[in-house]
C-alpha cells in the first residue's frame, strides 16, 4: 500500500538519457547518465564540431546537422508570423498563398529564410555548448532523441504517484523548445562562472540602468476612509506593479500635487476613499557593491547574446537545396 505522504522527485532535472550518443554533462535541466568526461566544466576542449564529409546532408550549419523533421518544426514556427504579414486584412489563407509572390518573394520563401536563421541560431547554441562541456559532442539528433524516453520517465512517474513539473509529456515542438531553453540556461551559468567581469563593466552597466537600481520617487500619503478612519502609507513608484492600475493612477495624480493637497473620490481596493497628499521624496540608489551580482548576470547575458548573435550570424550554411526546397508548410 502507498505512503499517505506523496513522493516528490523533480522530474523536471531528471532527462536521463537526453543523448545516447553526445551525453549532457552540466545540463541541470537535461541530465544523462552514463556519461562522463575528463575535461574539467568550463575548460575548453578541442574542437567538436562534427567533420566535414562529403555526405549531402538536408542541412547542415558550422558542422551541425538539421534534420529534416527538426527544420520542419522552426518553419512551423514562422506560420502566424508569415500570414500576418503577407495576407492582406479580411482575406482567407487559400491554396496559392504559400507559392504567390509579394515584393520579391513568397510566403513559403520567406518562411524558410527565417526558419534557417533560428536554425543557426540552434546550431551556435549547441556548438556553445559543446565547447562549455555542457555538451560531449554538436549533436541535434541525439538530443531530439531523448523525447521517447523522458516521456516514458514523466509517465511512469504519474502513475507512481510522484509529482512532475512542467510538462507530464512532450511532442516533438515543445521538445525541441525544452532543449533550447535548458542550453540558454547552462550557457548562461557557463557565462557566470567561467568568466570574470571587470569593476568597468559592470559599472558601465550600472550607469546604462539606473532606474533598475532605484527605488524611484516615493510618496507619502494619508488616505480617508469612509466613516472617518484613515491610514498613512507610502506609494514607491518602484514598487507599483504592472497590474495595479489604481496605485498607478494616484501615483502619477498625487505626483501632479503639492503637500497638503486633497484628492477626493479616488477608488481604492473597492472603495472610494478621499486622500490628503504629503512630502514627495525623490528615491536613492542602490550602492554599486550592493547590486554587484545582479550586475555579473547582467553581463554575462550580454556576452552570452553576442556571442550567441555573432556566431549565428556567421555560420556557414549548407544545404540540400532539392531537399531543402521540397519542403511545404503544414
Amino acid at each position: 500500500m502507498k505512503s499517505e505522504k506523496m513522493k516528490t522527485r523533480n522530474v523536471k532535472s531528471g532527462l536521463k538519457t537526453l543523448q545516447k550518443t553526445a551525453c549532457l554533462l552540466l545540463f541541470s535541466t537535461l541530465v544523462c547518465s552514463g556519461c562522463t568526461s575528463n575535461t574539467p566544466a568550463g575548460e575548453k576542449k578541442p574542437d567538436l564540431q562534427q567533420e566535414e564529409t562529403t555526405e549531402t546532408a538536408f542541412l547542415r550549419i558550422d558542422g551541425v546537422e538539421i534534420p529534416e523533421d527538426v527544420f520542419t518544426l522552426l518553419l512551423r514556427d514562422q506560420k502566424s508570423i508569415a500570414i500576418n504579414r503577407f495576407l492582406p486584412e479580411g482575406e482567407e489563407v487559400s491554396d496559392s498563398f504559400w507559392t504567390t509572390e509579394v515584393d520579391g518573394t513568397t510566403p513559403l520563401d520567406w518562411s524558410r529564410e527565417q526558419a534557417v536563421e533560428q536554425a543557426a541560431q540552434l546550431a551556435a547554441l549547441i556548438n556553445m555548448a559543446a565547447d562549455q562541456n555542457i555538451l560531449n559532442e554538436a549533436d541535434l539528433s541525439s538530443l531530439m532523441e531523448g523525447m521517447d524516453d523522458e516521456n516514458e520517465n514523466r509517465s511512469k512517474a504519474k502513475d507512481e504517484g510522484d509529482v512532475v513539473y512542467g510538462n507530464t509529456s512532450f511532442t516533438p515542438q515543445t521538445w525541441l523548445e525544452y532543449v533550447r531553453t535548458g542550453l540558454k540556461q547552462e550557457l548562461l551559468k557557463a557565462y557566470e562562472t567561467s568568466r570574470t567581469y571587470s569593476d568597468a563593466e559592470l559599472l558601465e552597466l550600472y550607469d546604462e540602468n539606473p532606474d533598475l537600481f532605484s527605488t524611484g520617487t516615493v510618496i507619502q500619503l494619508t488616505l480617508v476612509y469612509p466613516g472617518g478612519k484613515s491610514e498613512e502609507v507610502s506609494l514607491s513608484e518602484a514598487e507599483i506593479g504592472k497590474e495595479e492600475s489604481a496605485k498607478q493612477e494616484l501615483f502619477e495624480q498625487a505626483l501632479e500635487c503639492s503637500p497638503g493637497d486633497l484628492l477626493e473620490n479616488v477608488p481604492w481596493n473597492d472603495q472610494t476613499i478621499s486622500v490628503v497628499v504629503g512630502k514627495t521624496t525623490a528615491g536613492s540608489r542602490d550602492d554599486f557593491d550592493s547590486v554587484k551580482d545582479q550586475l555579473v548576470s547582467m553581463a554575462a547575458r550580454k556576452a552570452f547574446e553576442s556571442d550567441l548573435q555573432e556566431k549565428a550570424g556567421h555560420a556557414k550554411i549548407e544545404k540540400n537545396e532539392e531537399a531543402f526546397n521540397s519542403v511545404q508548410m503544414s
